[in-house]
């Protein structure tokens, strides 16, 4: 049998270090029916909403990042935005955040992935737990180009898919 599957992959690793990408997530599989459960949550900068299984979040609005580090510079065109994440654990069981679920949308449909070139402190580092009935809030950093109109973030896993319109 023959199944296609599709992955969400997160780039790990650093500028000095180099990057690699590993599978995050098994987002569906295409023609699946089982993912119909799924909430889609449309929501405000500020507002806090569910992911899933005892979690939500809140996501702050944009906001411009200037690194004061000479190596932690945007490309040529570009510039760094942050988003603040606050993750809220309901659940009776400890778990990793996994911030890279939150993209940026433009106004022209692109999408953007955070950046591990540089980070609004306090940022994620990838492996952050949030403890059970916890909470947990860092900065996610991404860089875009100086042109671009971000429209909304979009937050998806498993069980939800959240949009946060600006």
């Amino acid at each position: 049998i023959n199944v296609p599957i599709q992955f969400k992959f997160v780039q790990e690793g650093n500028y000095l270090k180099g990057y690699s990408w590993k599978i995050n997530e098994v987002i569906g599989i295409p023609g699946d029916n089982s993912s119909t459960n799924k909430s889609e949550t449309t929501a405000k900068p500020g507002e806090k909403v569910s992911i899933g299984e005892g979690w939500s979040i809140i996501v702050s609005s944009l906001s411009d990042y200037t690194s004061t580090n000479e190596f932690e510079q945007p490309d040529d065109g570009n510039k760094f935005v942050a988003v603040e994440l606050q993750y809220f654990n309901d659940s009776d069981k400890s778990d990793t955040a996994n911030p890279s679920n939150l993209t940026l949308r433009d106004s022209d449909g692109h999408s953007y992935d955070m950046t591990f070139m540089a980070s609004k402190k306090p940022d994620f580092t990838g492996s952050d737990t949030v403890t059970a009935k916890g909470t947990l809030k860092g900065w996610v950093t991404y860089e875009v180009p100086k042109t671009a109109t971000i429209t909304k973030s979009v937050y998806a896993n498993s069980y939800a898919t959240v949009t946060i319109n600006y």
